[in-house]
């Protein structure tokens, strides 16, 4: 019966490197074995997995104005941390909806920290975090009664649960040191490959290496080198 010993997971994760929603991921076990022969083995899987807290967050919110009143006023605020930026449009006489619309995307895509865009068939703005894993607060308030928006909400992909942590199972390598064969020292690996595609693991092919077969058992080892 196998025991596990020790298990170690491996995180990729520098300071110069851009944090990415899908990342990969090694984990190392090592185990001690007494059947069916007594042998010590390190089993190593590769993993996709997702990140949910470097996924760029995104928010969406809806502004219409069938009949913009001048001097009448929309103002959406980013926060990040203790930090809040406002950025405003203040309706003139001739001004139409798409402009109003079109002005508003263009300030809010003027701060660093996201990413504006405008999809004029729905009426709706996309606001994206110019960098993933950052997180902010998108408000948006009127003046007057000729503006119409709803409350942003969040959108973020991949935002449920269902879609956390771990994706797909990769490769997995089992590598043994044990005592078959009448006492001699076998080295074997397994390297065995799954379908990534697949959310539970589908094995789709493996190779068996026998990296070496020492010729001489462990106690004509011992007693060559003078181990009682």
């Amino acid at each position: 019966m196998a025991q596990v010993i020790n298990t170690i997971t491996y995180n990729r994760s520098t300071t110069t490197t851009t944090p990415t929603a899908l990342e990969l991921e090694l984990t190392a076990v090592a185990q001690s074995v007494t059947t069916p022969s007594p042998s010590q083995r390190v089993i190593s899987d590769l993993f996709l997995t997702f990140n949910p807290a470097n996924e760029a967050k995104v928010y969406t919110f809806t502004l219409t104005s069938t009949s913009p009143a001048a001097n009448d006023s929309v103002t959406a605020s980013i926060t990040i941390g203790t930090v809040t930026r406002y950025y405003s449009v203040v309706v003139q006489t001739g001004d139409t909806e798409l402009g109003i619309q079109q002005r508003l995307t263009n300030a809010i895509d003027s701060d660093p920290a996201v990413v504006a865009a405008l999809t004029p068939t729905t009426n709706t703005i996309t606001v994206t975090s110019a960098i993933p894993g950052r997180d902010f607060t998108l408000a948006v308030a009127r003046v007057g009664t000729s503006i119409t928006v709803s409350t942003p909400v969040i959108a973020t992909p991949n935002a449920g649960p269902a879609n956390h942590g771990l994706i797909a199972k990769l490769t997995a390598t089992p590598t043994a040191v044990n005592t078959n064969n009448g006492g001699a020292i076998d080295i074997t690996v397994l390297i065995e490959w799954f379908d990534g595609a697949q959310p539970t693991p589908v094995k789709v092919g493996q190779n068996l290496y026998q990296l070496n077969r020492h010729p001489r058992s462990i106690s004509a080892l011992q007693a060559a080198n003078g181990v009682p």
